[in-house]
């Protein structure tokens, strides 16, 4: 049986790490985190399986850091992101608007009177990912099409794969570093 107690001074090791690089949030906040991810190591480690528990918990710790870290900076973002739609929405109303009250000439087409403009490099890009993304091996590719095109959890993947959800973080790492080579050349 694995005594928790034991391994709190990993805990505070690993959150240590993470003091300087990430000084906007606070060392509680970093080793409430770090308990978490020792309390949570705890829970999923399955002894019959081997391994050391330690190497387990240091990963799981450092995972729940920096899942609590990037969750409340991306609650942040999606308050930005959303006053943002709010005003593309106003804006689109207004133009919906002006085109409405503008007499239309008949030679006119509709797509005159849309807004925004066909992107070409944004459509090269996507092909290129495309294109990237099937060079990939087959676990990489299903880590990146599930996460990232079916919007599933590291957790969900992780039990679709049958994997420890830190190996499906391991994965997509290594993924996206393979695609940024291929993109780079």
């Amino acid at each position: 049986m694995i005594n928790v107690e034991d391994y709190i001074g990993l805990a505070y090791k690993v959150a240590s790490k993470f003091y300087s690089k990430y000084w906007d949030t606070s060392v509680d906040e970093i080793n409430s985190a770090a308990f978490l991810g020792l309390v949570k190591a705890r829970k999923r480690f399955n002894e019959e399986r081997g391994g050391n528990f330690g190497t387990f918990a240091k990963v799981t710790i450092e995972y729940e850091i920096k899942e609590s870290i990037f969750r409340d900076r991306s609650k942040f973002i999606r308050k930005v992101t959303d006053g943002k739609e709010r005003y593309e929405r106003v804006y689109i109303d207004s133009l919906n608007i002006e085109i409405k009250s503008q007499k239309v000439d008949k030679g006119n087409e509709l797509v005159d009177y849309l807004v925004g403009e066909f992107d070409m490099d944004k459509e090269l890009d996507n092909l290129n990912l495309k294109i990237a993304i099937n060079k990939l091996d087959e676990n990489q590719r299903k880590v990146i099409k599930l996460l990232y095109f079916e919007g599933k959890t590291q957790k969900e993947v992780a039990k679709i794969l049958g994997v420890y959800q830190q190996n499906i973080s391991k994965i997509k790492n290594r993924a996206i570093d393979s695609l940024r080579k291929i993109l780079v050349c």
